[in-house]
C-alpha cells in the first residue's frame, strides 16, 4: 500500500476514535440584540471612521453611546464605494471605541484598513417575538438585512422562519434585550422550532456587565420601567423547543384575562434555567396557573434562581408563583423571593420539587403539596415551622415592612440591619443540583 495513503488511513481511524465529529467542538457564539421599536440608528458614521482589525472594530474620534453591546449590528461599506454591502455584530465590548465584532454567522470579518465613515448602528431587532423568527430589523439597508435567513429564501421582505438548527450548526445563540427608552417589548413569544443541544442552547438576556455594554439594561432587583420589560396579557413566553435560559428579564401581566408569564405547556425532554427575572401580575385575574409555570409537559427539568415573582392571583381560582405538574417533571427553586400570590410554590399532586433559600410570604398558602426537599426558607404559615434550616416568621410579629425595604412598593431588598432572615439560607455553591 502507498505509505502515504496508508497514513491518511491511521490518521482518520485515529481522529475517529478521539470523536472529533463536528459536535465535539465548542459551539460558536453568536450574538443578536432587541430593542422594542428600535428602528432608528444609534450611532452613525459622519466623521468617526471606523476601522477592523482581527475582529476588533475601532471608532476613530467619539465614544459610542453606552447603551450600545452586544448583539447590536454594524452595518458598513466594506470597499469605500459609496454602498452598504457588509454587516458585523458586536460579541464583546473593550471600551467605548473598541468592541469584538463578528460577522452574522460568528466567523471573523475581513480586516478593514481604511477608516469607513458610512457606517451605522442598529438594534439587530426591535422586538423579542422578531428575533425569534429571523425577522430582522426593517430599517438594515435591504443589502445586509436578510443575515438570518433559516429557511435559504433570501427575501428581506422577511417572512417568518421557522427555528433554527443550533446543534447541526454547532452554534449557540445569545438574545440580548435593551431598554428602548421607556417603550416596552410588547408581543408573546413562542420559542418553537429551534433544534438544540446541551451546548447550542439559547440565552435570552439582559446584558449587565462593562465587558457587554456600557450601560447596564438589567433590574436591580427592583422593577424598572428604565429597562427591557415585557408588558402585555399572557402568555408571555412559552418555552417548547429545549435548553433555554432566560435571565435578568422584567415582565408584567397586564388586563384581566391573563394566562402563564413563563410556561412550557406541551414541552418534553427540555432544560430551562429561568434566573434573576422578575415577574409581576394583576391581582383578580383570570385563567392563569403560575407566574412560571410547567403544565401539560413531559420530562421537563425547570431551574428558577434569584428571581423575584408576586401579586399572581385569580378572581376564579387559586395561582402560584411557581407552578408544577406532571409525574415526570421536576422543578429547582432557589434563592427566590414570591409574594402576594395564591400559592407561592405549588406542587400541584405529582412532580418533584426542590425549594431552598426562599423568602415565601404575604400569600394565601405559601407551599403548597408535598415537596422533594424544602430546606433553608423563610415563611409566614405553618410550611416552615419544621424541615431543616427553615425560618417559620409569624405574619403579625415577623412584620415583613421591617425585614425589606419597602415590599409594599415592590422593593424586597432586605434591610441592611435586618437579622431575621440575613444570613438565615444555606450556601448553594456546591449544590449538586444547581450550584
Amino acid at each position: 500500500m502507498n505509505s502515504k495513503i496508508k497514513f491518511i488511513i491511521i490518521l482518520a481511524v485515529f481522529v475517529s476514535t478521539l470523536g472529533f465529529a463536528k459536535g465535539a467542538f465548542a459551539a460558536t457564539a453568536i450574538y443578536r440584540s432587541v430593542g422594542p421599536s428600535a428602528t432608528s440608528a444609534l450611532a452613525t458614521g459622519a466623521s468617526n471612521g471606523m476601522t477592523i482589525a482581527s475582529s476588533v472594530a475601532t471608532f476613530a474620534s467619539t465614544d459610542l453611546p453606552t447603551d450600545v453591546g452586544v448583539g447590536d449590528a454594524i452595518q458598513y461599506d466594506s470597499d469605500d464605494n459609496g454602498s452598504i454591502d457588509s454587516i458585523i455584530f458586536i460579541h464583546a465590548r473593550g471600551g467605548a471605541r473598541s468592541f469584538t465584532v463578528k460577522k452574522a454567522d460568528g466567523s471573523a470579518p475581513p480586516d478593514m484598513a481604511t477608516a469607513d465613515l458610512n457606517w451605522s448602528l442598529y438594534r439587530a431587532y426591535v422586538s423579542l417575538y422578531n428575533s425569534e423568527r429571523g425577522n430582522e430589523n426593517d430599517s438594515l439597508d435591504n443589502a445586509v438585512e436578510d443575515f438570518d435567513n433559516w429557511d435559504g429564501v433570501g427575501d428581506y421582505t422577511d417572512t417568518d422562519e421557522v427555528g433554527r438548527d443550533l446543534a447541526a450548526n454547532n452554534e449557540q445563540w445569545n438574545i440580548a434585550c435593551y431598554a428602548s427608552g421607556t417603550t416596552a417589548d410588547s408581543t408573546a413569544v413562542t420559542i418553537d422550532g429551534w433544534v438544540t443541544g446541551e451546548q447550542n442552547y439559547i440565552k435570552i438576556y439582559t446584558p449587565v456587565s462593562s465587558t457587554e455594554v456600557g450601560m447596564s439594561q438589567r433590574h436591580n432587583g427592583k422593577w424598572d420601567d428604565g429597562k427591557y420589560r415585557i408588558e402585555r396579557d399572557g402568555p408571555i413566553i412559552t418555552l417548547l423547543s429545549k435548553n433555554i435560559t432566560i435571565e435578568g428579564l422584567q415582565i408584567y401581566l397586564t388586563g384581566s384575562n391573563l394566562d402563564d408569564p413563563i410556561h412550557t405547556s406541551g414541552a418534553s425532554d427540555g432544560t430551562y434555567h429561568i434566573d434573576s427575572v422578575i415577574i409581576k401580575g394583576l391581582r383578580n385575574s383570570s385563567n392563569m396557573i403560575g407566574g412560571i409555570a410547567v403544565h401539560s409537559s413531559t420530562n421537563v427539568v425547570m431551574y428558577v434562581s434569584n428571581s423575584i415573582i408576586y401579586n399572581i392571583t385569580s378572581s376564579s381560582s387559586a395561582r402560584a408563583g411557581l407552578y408544577l405538574s406532571g409525574s415526570t417533571n421536576t422543578m429547582y427553586a432557589y434563592n427566590n423571593t414570591i409574594y402576594g400570590c395564591s400559592y407561592g410554590i405549588q406542587r400541584d399532586a405529582s412532580g418533584t420539587i426542590v425549594a431552598k433559600n426562599n423568602a415565601v410570604f404575604n400569600n394565601t398558602d405559601d407551599f403548597s403539596g408535598t415537596f422533594s426537599i424544602l430546606e433553608y426558607n423563610a415563611c409566614d404559615d405553618a410550611d416552615c415551622d419544621s424541615g431543616t434550616g427553615n425560618v417559620g416568621l409569624d405574619d403579625a410579629e415577623s412584620d415583613w415592612d421591617t425585614i425589606f425595604e419597602n415590599n409594599n412598593n415592590e422593593d424586597v431588598h432586605l434591610f441592611h440591619s435586618d437579622t431575621q432572615l440575613r444570613d438565615k439560607g444555606t450556601d448553594l455553591s456546591a449544590d449538586v443540583n444547581l450550584p
